[in-house]
């Protein structure tokens, strides 16, 4: 009889945490749609990230001397 309940207390707790993960993977899923849309409206073509690119990156090269002896 005791090993009864604890089993009915046992799936009780687990059929609880169940129905949260579940409420918060729908409302994870939400968030990330909301994002890929945000993203998706703001870059004008795919693949793009905004930002300054940099014209010349020679421009910031610089040269390391090694001496061995």
């Amino acid at each position: 009889m005791e090993a009864a309940k604890k089993m009915a207390d046992l799936n009780s707790k687990f059929d609880k945490k169940f129905v949260e993960m579940s409420s918060g993977i729908e409302s994870l899923s939400k968030r990330v749609q909301y994002i890929e849309g945000t993203i998706a409206s703001t870059s004008t073509t795919p693949g793009y990230i905004p930002g300054k690119p940099i014209h010349n990156s020679k421009e910031y090269a610089h040269a390391i001397t090694l001496r061995s002896g």
